[in-house]
């Protein structure tokens, strides 16, 4: 005769699935005292199989199910940043929350069981993330002038032998910073000078378009959304990466 059973963990008394077997040939043949006679409950998403109703000798004799979050991560309602991994059965302890905080500036309604953002929170929300997203490009804009300018006196210099050289005709003396610039590539130092004064030109008017951009920042405060000043700010910030990469 074979006699189909469960075991379970002691600790946790969650079930074990699998059914073992005994063949039991005589009424010698003994079951463990903890088996579990009876087909448990099926597996169920998040929840644990646990067996139950022990009788006097301590034999289960039936099962159920209990909440398993185990692995899972709360947090504290009340403070979002505060949070833990699920590490034991049974339901989640009061105060904790599955859902995890879409921003800082979000507090937990138990009435409608979520995460809100109150009128005023979310302008101070819009607010921070204007003063946030100004300060980024402000600081990139800086980055850039700053690598325009590592040689500014050189090129004030330059600039400026090559206008009085080209005002003179381009005849006579034209400087040891305008022949420096020629010889290197072989060109004459009529040409160098024409370079040396469209490249002048050229960084001034990226200076100007610079400054366009980064004043943009100030379009940010009339954004409806905090999405939409990430989005504009973004694209800000491309144009002035563009801008840097273009004159070096």
């Amino acid at each position: 005769m074979i006699i189909n059973y469960y075991t379970y963990d002691k600790t946790t008394l969650e079930v074990d699935h699998l059914p073992k077997k005994l063949v039991r040939q005589s009424e010698m043949d003994e079951l463990p005292m903890a088996a579990l006679l009876v087909e448990p409950l099926e597996p169920a998403q998040g929840k644990a199989v646990l067996v139950c109703d022990f009788d006097e000798n301590g034999r289960p004799q039936s099962t159920e199910y209990i909440p398993d979050y185990r692995g899972e991560t709360i947090y504290n309602k009340l403070d979002p940043s505060n949070s833990e991994v699920v590490n034991e059965l049974g339901d989640i302890k009061q105060g904790w929350t599955l859902k995890p905080a879409p921003s800082k500036y979000h507090t937990f309604s138990d009435a409608s069981d979520d995460w809100e953002l109150t009128a005023g929170q979310a302008q101070l929300q819009h607010s921070d993330a204007v003063k946030l997203h100004s300060n980024n490009i402000d600081s990139l804009a800086s980055q850039v002038t700053s690598n325009w300018g590592r040689f500014a006196e050189e090129y004030e210099i330059t600039e400026a032998q090559a206008e009085q050289f080209k005002q003179a005709g381009y005849q006579g003396e034209c400087g040891s910073y305008v022949t420096s610039y020629a010889v290197p590539k072989g060109i004459s130092n009529q040409e160098a000078t024409d370079i040396i004064l469209a490249q002048a030109q050229s960084l001034r008017d990226l200076q100007s378009e610079l400054r366009v951009q980064r004043m943009r920042k100030y379009e940010l405060s009339s954004c409806a959304s905090v999405a939409d000043v990430e989005a504009l700010s973004q694209e800000i910030q491309t144009n002035i990466k563009i801008l840097g990469e273009s004159y070096a």
